[in-house]
Order: C-alpha cells, then structure tokens, then sequence
C-alpha cells in the first residue's frame, strides 16, 4: 500500500450563523441586510462600515452582484409607491429570489468549503531530505556484530546492499517515485540493530504536517513480514529542513583551519564559522561530521573534497567567508547520485567572480593521485595518477569504482576473460599522461581488449542488471601495440601460454592440462583426442564394454540383442530415430560396420513401435507410417525373431537381409510422452559435491552446464525438463535479456570434454519467475527455452517434476549435484560434475538455524523454500545454483523427480543446511509457460 506524497490539510472557513435582520415591512431593506452581513461580503473579516465607499465596480468573493454607489452600507431603500396588489406581487417575488439566492449562498459556502479542505494543506517548509531511524527485531539482519561497525566490511556490504535496495523498491511503487532519488545509511547502532538513514529527493518537495507520518506508514506497510521485521512502535522520520546560510560575517574573524581533511588540501589557509552547513563553531561540525566524510574523502566525485572544505570551512578572506558557487554544488551532486546529498544547492550563490564564490576546480585532463581502496587492483598494475572524465564519460571516482569492482568481481567468479582487469582499470581508471590536452591526458584501453572483455563478460554484466556503459564505445578506440596510444594490444592478442601442468596433470591441446586419472579412461577430454589414441585398444573385430572396462568382446556381438557385458552396455544405444529426436525414419546400429541401417516395414506392427518408442524412453507411439528408403544406407533389415534375445528390445527381433524388402518401404515412427527422472546409463557411485568424486555419464542425464558471452565460462546449473525446456534458478538469469548470450551443454559430466553424448544448446528465449525477487531471492527460478530441441539417449533425460504442491517430506534422501567449488577456498569450479546425498530437513528447524547461525544471511527464508543438508562436508557451494536437488518418486524404483532448485546458504559445509527453491509450487507456473510442453 502507497502512501500519499502530501495529505491535505483542511482550513477552517469561518461562517457568522448571525444574520441582521430589520422588522419593518420592507422586505428588500430586509433581504440586503441580510447579504451585507454575510461572511461573503465581508473584507479581512469585518464588515463594512458606514463610511465605507461602494461602487458598482466593486465584487465581492464568491459573489456576482453589484452595488450602486452610496454613502456606507444602505439600511434603508425607497421604492416607489404603486397601488397595494403590484405591492403584493413585489413581495411575492422579491421573496422567491431571496430564498434561491440564500440557497446559492449556502452552496457556495459548503463548495468553497470542502475546496479548502481538499486543495490547501499548509506548507511548513519544503526540503530535499528526509532522515529517519527504523529498529529490525527478527530476520537474517536482526543482529548486531561487531563487523557491522566497519562499513568495508562483507557483512556490512551485504547489510547495506540489501536494505537500501529494499527501501528503493518501496519509494519506487509509491506516490514518491516522480521525486525520488536514492537513500543512503548514515549508520548503524546496536538494540538489535536500528538503521538510521536518509532519504534523498530529486528536487524539493513540500513537507506538511503529516508528511512524517505518511512515510512512517508507508515504511511499517512495506516492511511487515519482509527480511527486515521491524518494531512498529520505533519508525522515526524527520523531514528535515534548510539550514541557514550565512554569507557574511564581520571582519577580523578569521582563523586557521582545523578541519583535518582540509588541511593542507586547500589552497586557502583562513577559515571563519559559522560555515555554509549551518555549524556554529568546530566543536558542532566535529560532532556532525559523519554524514560528510565520504565526500571529504573522494569517494563519489573527484572534486567533492574541495567543494565540501569549501563548504564546511570555507575561505576567509578579509573577514568575509566565500561559499562554493551553486554550479559547483550542482557538479558535486550529480557526481554523488548514490549518496544522500547534505545540502540544498540552491542556498548558494552563483559567480564568474572568486570573490563571491569558489567555483569547480575541476577541469578536463587535470591528472590527480586517487586514493580510493577499490581500485587496490589498479594501483598493484602502476596505475597512480588519473584524469576524468573516464572513457565511459564518468567525472565520479564512486561510479568508476563502481565498475572496476563489478568486472573484477565477474572475472574472479567466471573467468569470463582473462585480462578483465587490465581492462577495467584502464577505461574506468587510465593511466594519466600529464598532458592536459582532451584526448591526450590519459591512455586508453585498446580496441581489441575492449572488444575482447565485453565479448566474454558483458552478459554476466546483464546478469546482474548493469548494462555496459553507453558512452564506452570499443569501435573508437585505437589499436596499437604502442602502450604510449593505447593498453592491452599484446594482451588482447597473446598467443595461447605454454606453461607448466601441475604435479599429477598432463597437457593437451597445447594449453590445457588434465588429471592423469583422465587419460585412457574412454571419454574425449582433449580436442585432439590425445588422452585416449595412445591407449591399449581391444583387437581387430573386438570392442571394448565400457570405457574404463578391460573387456572387449566382439563387433558382432555388439546390438545384437544379448547382453554380453557387465549391466547390458553393448544392448544400450541401439536404435534412434532420424538424427536422434522423437520422430523419423527408424535406424538400427550395425555392430560389426558400425554404419546406421533402415528397418523393412514387412511384417511390421503397433507392437514393434510401442517397444521402440520405450526403447528410446518415451511411453506412447504418436504416429507409424511406411516410406520410402532414404539415402547413403548400408542395407535394410527385416523382423526375424532370433532365440535367446531380449524379448524388450527391438535388435532381438532383426536380421540382415539378404532378399530385397518386398514392400519397399521402411519403418518411420514419432513417439511422445517422454519417460523422466530414469537413468538406464547410471552405474553405482557415493560420491559427494563438496569434497567428493567424479560422477561418470549417465548418472544424472538431465543435468546441464550454463555458460557465458563468447568465451563459454561456466557459471550456473540447469536440469532438463523435456526437449526444448530447461529448468534453473531465477539468478542464474538476473537481467540478461539477450538469450542468445547463454550457450547449454547438456549430457556431458566434464564441462570441457568432448563427449560423444553431449548435445549444445544456445538459448532461445529465458523465462526468470515474474515475481522473482532479487533481494531476498525469493521465487528464485527461470525457465529457458532452448533454440532446438534435444534428442534423448540413454545419457541424456529429462528429470520428472513433482505433482502440483506436492511436499517432500522431511528426512527425505536426495540428492544435490553440480561443478560448484569443491569449498569456500577453492578458485575455480570443478571441472567433473559431483554429487552429495543430502536429507530434507524440517522447515522450521532450518529457519532457526538460519537466524541463529554466527555467519549471517542477506536473505530470509521464505515459504517457497526448503531446506536440505548432510552434515560436515556435504553441501553444495558457489556455482552449484540453479542445478537440482533430486529425490526419489519411489523408494523400491530408481525415478527421480525436481524438488528443488539450488539457491543460496551460509558458506558451504558450514552445519547450516542449504537453501533449495521449492519446486512443486511453481508447477502451474511452468505448464502456464511452457503452454504444456512440459508437465
């Protein structure tokens, strides 16, 4: 519920109820009396007097009569005398006048009332600013810690992100959002934790008497049952007003400047009090100083230092102080647009003359040392000095920091390019020249590392809702390997490094190093295929069961409906249809050629393809018709039934013809209704995520890789949901809307194998809850529709989803598989996909071991949450979100189904469990979506 941007305040329209009347038989002496004492006719509340001149000119509020002039008020009006029955009619209808025009007197009265009422509140003052203090009681950011002193602090930055985003979505949605700007924390306090802040206004709004209540309730609404549970009883709002400004004082009054940001960081030495804050003396700005130092200290504008020494204490030249011009205040504030600006720049005086106000020192090309502690990467790189405005057109040292700490923080978690960082510093921060010459004051980033950098990160960029800078144009910068033109060309193009692998791997593809254990293990993992061509190889006419098996048996035996290895391996991958979807003409793998053969449509029946459409993992036959051969085909088969064969699988009843096919036709078939959550190619594996082992194909064949901008970097998981669909968290999405930014590799248990069961996907068009809530990541779920649908295998399989609503019970065994980091030390993603068995844990337990634990959450658990752990060491980590949390349909069937998406937790392996989207409440939302595709 909004709250109003101003309550009107109703004004009392005052009405004298006593009316004077003369009792005498001339009832228009009585009528005009009567008009002349009404409140309308009154001026400054009196009436008129005797001697008062009235002319015919002369109108009165509210009303459209005029009077003829006279000596003062008439109390007496003469008519003439006509005979008695005209008298009588006068009177008749000078009394029907009288009473309509008493009755539009009263209306009027009651219409200009209620107009008061509604169009006049009383305006106390008007401000740009409006403080305030709130008391959080429950929820993740009840408690106070001593980390929360420190506003550099990880927790303070989660406090800080989370509450001001929160207060921007309430200001945003309510009658203040034409107005609004930014709300900034002025600090933090213990008693739980109370939050005092100040809210910043684009422009000056006016402040009646109930606009603190108005806000007061707005914020109570809002913040009821939200991650920040508040005392309702301890919402203080205080607009607050302009502080006086004084320009001069008298003379003879200077003294040294004691501020210590602004000693000796002025080229003025004299300053004199009261200031242009409104502090009376040292004592009271040293005491009101916090909300000044961020921009005492540069961190949102270049110039804010000087324009606040200016402003706190300023120059005193003979006696008279000089304040910062107006323009130079409108520069500052625009720089700071994040913080809550202290002071109304209208307040101040504008001048080309330095004798009436200090104006901006800053000017294009001026090379300064900055000192800000985000750009510690920049200054390790030799970067010290830097001019703005940058090459995205930024003037604000905050909003360039902004930058360098959101790309660095993407390349640390995603790789997404290796010389991100040289970037970042070099358009947001570049190396100052000295010449102060537009154009030559600093040295800008190559063409080809711009390029290079936005290629591999700017979709993690749109992930998090930051689009990349407008005015950073990669095509206008030059590209040369001369550092003194431009920074990064050698990077940009260096070729691949040879270095060495560490102890244990081994290096393929000239650049990439893999575990020994990975070598002639039977899965592609170097694109030259050099870990597995140098292996032992079964003889000539054999064939190797499984890939890290040591048995070979023969090609004939291979598809030949007999299992002669260990679970059946040599019967599985035998038939498909077409190129491998649900639909085409039916093809029969030839063991000994190895070459794909069409089957005879002689002696076919429904029979045959309702076992073929299960034999590929769907339930029904959709469609059987006969066609013609087609092309490039060894030879057509025919049903003949061997003995001893697998009565379910379509080899057992095929042998190769020798005779022509009578009919001349083939079998084409279209099957649907897949079968999910089986695992016809999983074999036994207790394996863990954090800490744990490698899950071999065919484990989890609906689990899927995400990954990012041209160079692929991996970030999220996914599961497979049918053939064109893809389930996973809502912040593995965020804001990209170029779903084309996102490439799937599906099949694949290693994120840079080369598997011959793996299938890539681009993304076609992506789905993030509509009421996904990115600050307290509830509704934490995405949907994406692929390009082109995946064919299914044996390897690869959609994972059920659970009945509407349907609840996993507590104490429930799943599992949660993904590449996240193996623990919170860990650099990189594992490479290998892991699994961790893990138990439902009770909703409620959970949520006090949440609160409860030392290490506090940005976010709260909700109701479209559940929880799972496994104790020490089983969790999943970073870069395991929006993969599963699989449970089974049936304890006695190896079926599994979506109850979860993974979503956030404390750490990892930490004795809090993780914090998993709750799948079957969403399950309508997903069949809606997908108009039916899927569920």
């Amino acid at each position: 519920m909004s709250g109003r941007l101003m309550k009107k305040i109703p004004l009392k329209i005052l009405n004298n109820p006593n009316r004077y009347y003369k009792t005498n038989d001339d009832h228009n002496t009585v009528l005009l009396q009567a008009c002349f004492d009404n409140p309308i006719f009154q001026e400054d509340g009196n009436k008129f007097q005797n001697d008062d001149h009235v002319t015919a000119n002369d109108k009165y509020p509210g009303n459209d009569y005029s009077y003829a002039s006279g000596p003062g008020r008439p109390t007496e009006v003469h008519f003439r005398k006509t005979n008695q029955r005209h008298k009588y009619l006068r009177i008749f209808a000078t009394v029907v006048i009288a009473i309509i025009l008493i009755a539009l007197i009263i209306a009027l009265l009651v219409v200009f009332a209620g107009k008061s009422d509604e169009e006049k509140p009383v305006v106390l003052f008007k401000t740009s600013r409006i403080s305030g203090s709130i008391k959080i009681i429950q929820g993740p950011f009840s408690v106070y810690t001593s980390s929360l002193k420190d506003s550099k602090s990880e927790a303070y930055r989660y406090f800080s992100n989370s509450f001001i985003y929160k207060i921007n979505a309430i200001f945003h949605t309510s009658d203040y959002r034409s107005v609004y700007n930014s709300t900034i924390i002025n600090s933090l306090s213990s008693g739980s934790v109370i939050v005092h802040f100040t809210v910043i206004f684009e422009s000056s709004v006016d402040i009646i008497s109930s606009t603190a209540e108005s806000i007061k309730s707005l914020f109570i609404t809002e913040l009821d049952d939200s991650v920040f549970f508040i005392d309702k009883n301890d919402v203080k709002i205080l607009p607050i007003g302009p502080p006086p400004i004084h320009t001069t004082v008298s003379p003879g009054l200077c003294q040294s400047i004691t501020l210590q940001q602004c000693i000796n960081k002025t080229e003025y030495k004299l300053t004199s009090f009261p200031n242009f804050a409104g502090h009376k003396n040292q004592k009271e700005l040293t005491d009101n100083l916090e909300q000044f130092n961020d921009f005492l200290n540069n961190q949102c504008y270049a110039f804010s230092n000087s324009f606040f020494c200016a402003l706190l204490s300023p120059e005193c030249r003979n006696g008279r102080r000089i304040p910062p011009c107006r323009k130079f205040c409108e520069d500052v504030k625009d720089g700071c647009v994040n913080q809550t600006f202290p002071v109304d720049c209208d307040t101040l005086p504008d001048s080309n003359d330095p004798s009436v106000c200090a104006a901006n020192p800053y000017k294009p090309a001026h090379c300064y040392e900055y000192k800000n502690e985000s750009f510690a990467r920049c200054w390790n790189m030799g970067y010290k000095t830097t001019a703005f405005p940058n090459y995205a057109g930024e003037i604000s040292e905050g909003e360039a920091a902004h930058y360098v700490n959101l790309l660095t923080s993407i390349d640390d978690a995603t790789r997404c390019y290796k010389h991100a960082s040289l970037f970042a510093c070099s358009a947001f921060v570049p190396k100052c020249t000295g010449i102060e010459v537009i154009g030559q004051h600093t040295i800008p980033p190559c063409k080809s590392l711009c390029k290079a950098t936005k290629a591999g990160c700017e979709v993690f960029m749109n992930i998090f809702s930051m689009i990349w800078p407008e005015k950073l144009d990669c095509d206008a910068l030059p590209d040369t390997n001369d550092t003194s033109i431009c920074i990064g060309y050698v990077e940009a193009h260096e070729p691949r490094k040879i270095g060495a692998c560490p102890t244990e791997q081994l290096r393929c593809d000239t650049d990439v190093c893999i575990p020994s254990s990975w070598v002639c293990d039977g899965y592609q993992d170097c694109k030259d295929n050099s870990d597995e061509e140098l292996c032992a190889k079964c003889p000539v006419g054999q064939e190797k069961c499984h890939p890290v098996s040591g048995q070979c048996i023969g090609t004939n035996l291979v598809c030949d409906g007999v299992g002669d290895c260990y679970e059946n391996v040599d019967e599985a991958q035998c038939i498909r249809l077409g190129d491998g979807t649900n639909s085409g003409i039916l093809l029969v793998k030839d063991g000994v050629s190895s070459h794909w053969q069409e089957v005879c449509s002689d002696n076919w029946n429904t029979t045959f393809s309702d076992m073929v459409c299960n034999q590929l993992g769907y339930k029904d036959t959709k469609s059987f018709e006969e066609t013609n051969p087609g092309q490039n085909l060894k030879s057509v088969i025919h049903i003949d039934m061997k003995n001893g064969s697998d009565m379910m699988a379509l080899q057992s009843y095929l042998q190769k013809s020798v005779a022509s096919c009578t009919s001349g036709k083939v079998v084409r078939l279209s099957c649907e209704n897949a079968v999910c959550g089986n695992r016809p190619a999983k074999y036994p594996s207790q394996l863990r995520i954090v800490n744990g082992d490698e899950v071999d194909p065919g484990t989890w064949p609906s689990q899927i890789s995400l990954h990012g901008g041209e160079n692929e970097a991996y970030y999220c998981g996914a599961s497979l949901i049918g053939h064109s669909w893809v389930m996973t968290a809502g912040h593995c999405v965020g804001g990209n809307k170029d779903a084309s930014t996102i490439t799937l590799k599906i099949g694949a248990t290693r994120r840079y194998s080369y598997s011959a069961y793996r299938q890539i996907r681009k993304a076609k068009n992506l789905y993030p809850h509509p009421k996904y809530d990115p600050l307290t990541v509830d509704n934490d779920i995405a949907l994406i529709e692929l390009d082109e649908p995946v064919y299914f295998n044996d390897y690869l399989r959609p994972v059920c989803l659970p009945e509407r609503n349907e609840e996993t019970p507590a104490g429930t065994r799943c599992y949660a598989v993904g590449w996240g980091r193996k623990d919170e030390t860990a650099t990189d993603y594992e490479r290998a996909l892991k699994e961790v068995i893990l138990n439902i844990e009770n909703w409620d337990s959970c949520k006090n071991a949440i609160e409860t634990s030392p290490v506090k959450s940005s976010y709260k658990l909700t109701d479209n949450m559940i929880c799972a752990s496994g104790g020490p060491d089983h969790d999943a980590c970073q870069g395991d979100s929006g993969g599963p949390l699989l449970c089974p349909k049936n304890a006695t069937l190896d079926t599994w189904y979506l109850a979860g998406v993974i979503s956030w937790g404390i750490g990892c392996a930490v004795n809090v469990p993780g914090v998993y989207t709750e799948v079957p409440l969403y399950v309508d939302w997903v069949r809606e979506t997908t108009k039916g595709a899927v569920g």
